[in-house]
């Protein structure tokens, strides 16, 4: 999560030096433009790009919000077509800067998770191996008679007998009316 913050915050500190930067830009190209214009009712339009404060303003109502693209923007394209290509570098720039920081933050988060995924099925994995080792024990331990086989008394004296093995059993929410159908599971030779 640290990480994903980390790039935000990267992200906020590039988008604001890349609105400064259109904003500097503005002031000197666009404005002279924006003074020939006629802006009608739009009390703001004038004084859009007079100065760095009210360019940043302008590109950040524009190009982050997406208001009032056409209100400020379109009438000084037609006023000075080649205007266009500057404020289509501020809209690629800007989107793509706020783009490739969403996309780092959902990569970052996605590998995370990932990475937590694969610690869960390992921690789950070293915990099967653990409870079948210690099966393996408590089953030699059942066998009194020595023969390397269990029979179902021998499973059953063990649960009646053995504390670790009914803890097992419970901890796997194993009753005692389930030991039939423990022992015919693991009875894989049929034998009895």
């Amino acid at each position: 999560m640290a990480n994903a913050i980390e790039a935000v915050i990267y992200g906020v500190i590039l988008l604001s030096m890349l609105t400064l930067f259109w904003s500097i830009c503005a002031v000197h190209f666009i404005h002279p433009v924006n003074l020939r214009v006629n802006h009608g009712e739009c009390d703001r339009c004038a004084r859009a790009f007079e100065t760095v404060f009210q360019s940043s303003l302008t590109f950040a109502q524009q190009v982050i919000a997406g208001d009032s693209w056409g209100t400020v923007t379109i009438p000084i394209i037609e006023e000075s077509p080649v205007t266009a290509v500057f404020f289509a570098a501020v809209f690629l720039s800007i989107n793509l800067t706020l783009l490739n920081v969403l996309l780092a933050v959902i990569v970052d988060n996605a590998l995370k998770s990932s990475e937590s995924d694969a610690s869960i099925v390992k921690q789950k994995d070293d915990d099967r191996k653990t409870v079948q080792k210690r099966l393996r024990d408590l089953f030699v331990d059942l066998d009194r008679s020595g023969t390397g086989q269990l029979s179902q008394q021998d499973v059953a004296k063990g649960y009646e007998e053995s504390e670790l093995f009914r803890n097992m059993l419970s901890k796997m929410d194993i009753k005692p009316e389930d030991m039939g159908l423990i022992f015919s599971i693991l009875d894989t030779d049929q034998s009895g």
